[in-house]
């Protein structure tokens, strides 16, 4: 079901977030596509792949996990928490005494949901469970990326220019506007 499909996450689980699902950056997406034996794409900074050994309807497996190496300025850039964040979901080993044991099994479910008030639907994909989720994604919509896998940027009501420095509130414009707005993002309500 899932080979051949393309997403973008709306929500990762972050350590320590107690299975609360957090929004992705904003200009920075997490995006996981799937070919016929292997996974691959963006923790939003850097690009991600692996082996997919199994997938049922119900589960897949991963292994022999990597990623590009694009580093940071600064310890504390929010895209660093976000790409560690995702690659801890890849390559946390579920069971030691599984044969090898550097395989990942990540269970997911695929279901519809409305959008907002609306008559359309969209598919959703999530990542663990519905009480402990890792991840949730929408289909990755034709021209959300361009070539190099960055989102083509659109003028949002409360862009500005102000850098981010650490130093803000989390309820204040320059963070609220990092994050995407996932009803922009999938036409999808759900946060």
């Amino acid at each position: 079901r899932l080979i051949g499909t393309d997403w973008v996450a709306t929500g990762i689980v972050y350590p320590d977030s107690q299975n609360e699902l957090l929004p992705v950056l904003k200009d920075y997406p997490v995006t996981l596509s799937f070919s016929k034996d292997q996974i691959d794409g963006s923790t939003g900074t850097n690009e991600f792949f692996g082996d997919i050994p199994k997938m049922t309807s119900m589960e897949f497996q991963v292994t022999n996990v990597g990623q590009t190496l694009m580093g940071w300025e600064e310890d504390v850039d929010p895209r660093r928490f976000q790409e560690n964040a995702w690659m801890n979901i890849l390559t946390t080993v579920n069971d030691e005494t599984e044969s090898p044991p550097q395989v990942v099994t990540l269970p997911y479910t695929l279901f519809d949901e409305r959008i907002g008030d609306t008559d359309e639907w969209t598919q959703v994909l999530v990542l663990g469970s519905f009480q402990a989720p890792l991840a949730r994604f929408v289909p990755l919509k034709d021209g959300m990326l361009d070539e190099w896998g960055k989102p083509i940027k659109t003028q949002s009501p409360l862009a500005h220019d102000t850098p981010l420095n650490g130093n803000e509130q989390q309820d204040t414009p320059a963070i609220k506007d990092l994050y995407h707005d996932t009803f922009q993002l999938a036409g999808s309500n759900w946060r």
